[in-house]
């Protein structure tokens, strides 16, 4: 590749007076189209009503039928959801059960982390000692998206490429995955390749704030036309670097199961008054005590078959004297249980986790309450329902005076079971390690939530995965600012895509 010198612009974009690219694009490179579809502010928001540029979405769609037109011409498009888009490339052999590969193109709001709203421990799926990736959160409203801070050295929306890397919201999360496996489809055609097994490509726009309109409808308009994929590959933790610290090669983690995700509210009631005369004990004491039961009493910690598979794989990576711990995790369960539990990212993986994240009581420093309320955040181990968390709930608490309700968030649900080890799973493997030979490759607990949970009625097997290599710094970026990805890395993981398309046949 070209040594990109400091602050270069290798393209300058031509644009129309709305701001959005012109459609001049199938003589560009793919780093150009990437860069090209960046600059579309597919900013999603909860409430579809407050999306801040909504006429970027089908700017995008249509940018997307000019940059490929051998899969314009070749495959099936249709428009399903609010937005989403399914494409059919259908197989010689129409006995083969379908391979779909999603992705989104929706983004988080420019601002970073704290004005996204963004509780992502990535992937989309955090990496077990490492900053978060991925995880549904609700965009905010316009004013916020549209503030970009000055601490983005290129503009979030300008696709700069520079330095090597293409620069702007959704180069990492998640707008490369799609234009890198819409590229790969483009350049088998181009070459003549015709699969045997159907391949269908399943784009949402709203994943960021939940997937319902996008990613579910497509999965339910699937369903209603009988269709049961042999693998779904959605996005995914990364070939991640530092992932543990005692194992110094990247680890390359494929999530073969995915927690779920519900909230529950807390809430106690009783007679408001002045804070002279307080009774006891006080609805913010008897909260705070229910609270402190939680945290004192976890949810019992079990080893999943995935999670003895992630261990499994690191020991070849691990020093002498943890190679047989990690090698035989079942019989040195209650030294991993303690070493596990003793660090956040790694707890999370053995154990269903409460988060306390609101607490509401009196609006005046005098006056007591008379409710108080507190919403508890859960990520479900597989094995875990709902409702019996909510039982657990109850019994942890044991104060009938607590009020314990479900809140069903869109795309809150039960957790993604293993998906089981299949031939599916060996094949991704066997790419990875030869696109990633320095890499140790793990299946993997997702620790947060994906599009892929909306499909676990339509796909036998369903893999996360992003073919990317990843550190600290880059993983930093999602959600956050100076969002970018280096173009080396973005052909490599289009390379990869067709070398899913071609093997998983």
């Amino acid at each position: 590749m070209t040594d990109y010198p400091a602050g270069s612009r290798l393209l300058a974009m031509q644009k129309e007076e709305s701001g959005r690219p012109t459609t001049n694009e199938q003589n560009e490179s793919p780093q150009q189209r990437l860069s090209r579809a960046l600059q579309f502010k597919t900013v999603s928001a909860a409430d579809p009503d407050a999306t801040p540029w909504p006429d970027d979405f089908p700017g995008f769609e249509s940018f997307l039928a000019s940059a490929f037109p051998l899969i314009n011409k070749n495959l099936k498009r249709e428009a399903i959801g609010k937005p989403g888009l399914l494409y059919t490339w259908s197989g010689t052999d129409k006995t083969l059960a379908p391979l779909i590969l999603t992705a989104h193109y929706d983004v988080v709001p420019a601002g970073g982390a704290a004005s996204a709203g963004a509780a992502r421990s990535a992937g989309g799926a955090s990496a077990p000692d490492t900053a978060g990736t991925t995880d549904t959160a609700g965009a905010q409203p316009a004013r916020q998206a549209q503030s970009a801070p000055a601490s983005w050295v290129h503009p979030p929306f300008s696709g700069a490429i520079a330095d090597g890397c293409i620069w702007g919201r959704g180069a990492l999360d998640d707008k490369s995955s799609l234009m890198g496996i819409m590229e790969a489809v483009e350049s088998l055609l181009r070459e003549g390749f015709s699969p045997q097994r159907s391949i269908m490509l399943a784009f949402g726009g709203d994943e960021e704030v939940t997937g319902t309109r996008g990613a579910a409808r497509i999965a339910a308009h699937l369903q209603s036309q009988g269709v049961r994929a042999a693998c779904l590959i959605d996005e995914g933790t990364a070939v991640v670097s530092d992932a543990v610290s005692f194992v110094k090669q990247p680890i390359a983690l494929i999530g073969t199961a995915e927690k779920g995700y519900v909230d529950f509210e807390l809430s106690c009631s009783g007679q408001a008054g002045h804070a002279a005369m307080p009774a006891r004990p006080s609805l913010v004491g008897r909260m705070a005590r229910a609270l402190r039961r939680l945290e004192r009493r976890p949810f019992k910690a079990r080893l999943l078959p995935d999670t003895a598979q992630f261990l499994r794989a690191l020991a070849p990576g691990a020093p002498s004297l943890m190679r047989p711990v990690l090698a035989h995790p079942m019989l040195f369960w209650p030294l991993l249980k303690m070493i596990l539990s003793g660090n956040p990212k790694t707890d999370a993986l053995i154990r269903t986790t409460i988060a306390p994240t609101m607490l509401e009581g009196s609006q005046a420093p005098n006056v007591l309450p008379d409710k108080v309320r507190a919403v508890l955040n859960l990520r479900l181990l597989p094995g875990d329902t709902i409702e019996s968390a909510r039982q657990a709930i109850i019994k942890k608490i044991a104060d009938p005076q607590i009020n314990v309700k479900i809140l069903l968030p869109e795309g809150a649900g039960d957790p993604v079971p293993q998906s089981g080890d299949n031939a599916f799973l060996h094949g991704l493997h066997k790419i990875i390690c030869e696109h990633f030979p320095d890499a140790l490759a793990a299946p993997y607990l997702v620790t947060a939530t994906t599009d892929s949970k909306h499909y676990r009625q339509v796909a036998d097997c369903i893999l996360r995965f992003l073919p990317l290599p990843m550190n600290k710094h880059d993983l930093a970026m999602i959600h956050g600012v100076n969002e970018r990805i280096k173009i080396d890395d973005y052909l490599k993981m289009i390379n990869v895509y067709m070398a899913i398309i071609r093997n998983l046949q």
